[in-house]
């Protein structure tokens, strides 16, 4: 995995509050993380495309973390408008982390490829994929 995919699952992981997007369960910390300060129904997390790539879905800002229960339950299922929405609010905040982590570098976090994907998600968001 790249360092920016790195920074990537990071800042998502601290934008969801070290939470599954879907059922709210703990994530058992970044990897390395000592076990015993783990909730005791921490779950393994995985990265999750939200659109299915099957189903069209291969943009980079395409990406939460889910609980590998989650994960596999939800198959190439299509996301509702509400877990739209709330993913949104997620790459947003996951945005502001992207910045904090670049510190003075505010500049080159704001012309990434990574930071312009929401942006262009705004605009293009697959909503006749959207289910209801």
């Amino acid at each position: 995995m790249s360092s920016s995919s790195r920074l990537l699952t990071l800042c998502l992981f601290c934008a969801q509050g070290g939470k599954c997007f879907y059922c709210n369960s703990p994530f058992d910390g970044p990897e390395g993380s000592p076990k015993k300060l783990m909730p005791p129904n921490a779950r393994k997390w995985t990265r999750d495309h939200l659109f299915p790539i099957s189903r069209g879905g291969q943009r980079p800002g395409n990406i939460i973390l889910a609980c590998t229960e989650c994960n596999i339950n939800k198959g190439a299922h299509l996301p509702t408008t509400s877990q739209l929405s709330r993913a949104r609010e997620i790459q947003k905040i996951a945005v502001m982390f992207w910045q904090q982590f670049l510190g003075s570098h505010t500049a080159r976090a704001t012309n990434s490829d990574w930071f312009k994907i929401f942006e262009e998600d705004e605009s293009n968001t697959q909503s006749t994929n959207v289910v209801d």
